[in-house]
């Protein structure tokens, strides 16, 4: 448990600097250490840090965006619930993984495209399709917010996080995958969050300065590579 306290909390440090990515980093090490805890445990914990990260850029926050996104993550968490039931896990992780390394390309070269609300409705089809898929939902929107700034693109994602963690709640619950055991361990994590949250502090100036879309890009891309090589090496 300490182990998973530190690896939470650097996850979520890095979350709330640059808007996502705790789960991606979090998720599939804690696998490792302590499989119980994934993935609602860990995702009680990284639902508060988009909380503490929504009220805390709440100035930049707006409800447009917001809702298109988690319209469209509905929309892509039923249907990649359905096409679970009739095609092979590894064949639709393996197309995840691909399209999320082709969004990316397209954003580094060209910037890809703006975020309007039908944009946002798609690339949040997309993010549900593969967090239900693959495990890999957060790139489709991130990358659409690339190009803001900082307080927007953090306070935007995590407003969306928070919609989307709680749809996946209601999932899990009725899947039987979270519980009062599962709560427990969230509740010990709880901590680990907030720290990461004020860790994360100083550290906003300097990624402003630097602009957060290199490291939107980079996430994205190296979530997505790990996908196609666990995909593809089994």
């Amino acid at each position: 448990m300490v182990a998973v306290f530190a690896i939470v909390a650097l996850a979520s440090m890095f979350q709330a600097s640059i808007g996502f990515g705790a789960n991606l980093i979090a998720q599939p090490i804690v696998f490792q250490l302590a499989p119980d805890l994934v993935p609602g445990s860990v995702l009680m914990a990284t639902a508060l840090l988009s909380c503490l990260v929504v009220i805390r850029e709440r100035h930049a926050v707006t409800l447009a965006p917001i809702r298109s996104a988690t319209s469209g993550a509905i929309i892509g968490i039923v249907t990649g619930v359905v096409v679970l039931q009739a095609t092979p896990e590894s064949g639709v992780a393996l197309l995840v993984a691909v399209c999320v390394l082709a969004m990316v390309i397209v954003a580094a070269v060209g910037g890809g495209p703006a975020p309007s609300g039908r944009n946002l409705f798609l690339a949040g089809s997309a993010g549900g399709f593969g967090s239900t898929t693959a495990g890999i939902g957060g790139p489709p929107v991130a990358l659409l917010f690339a190009g803001a700034d900082g307080a927007r693109t953090r306070g935007l994602l995590s407003g969306y996080f928070v919609a989307v963690s709680a749809l996946t709640f209601v999932g899990l619950i009725i899947a039987e995958r979270f519980g009062i055991a599962e709560a427990r361990s969230g509740l010990l994590l709880l901590p680990a969050a907030l720290l990461g949250f004020v860790a994360s502090r100083p550290l906003l100036p300097a990624v402003d300065r630097r602009g957060i879309r290199p490291s939107i890009l980079a996430v994205s891309a190296a979530a997505a590579v790990v996908l196609l090589a666990r995909t593809v090496l089994g």
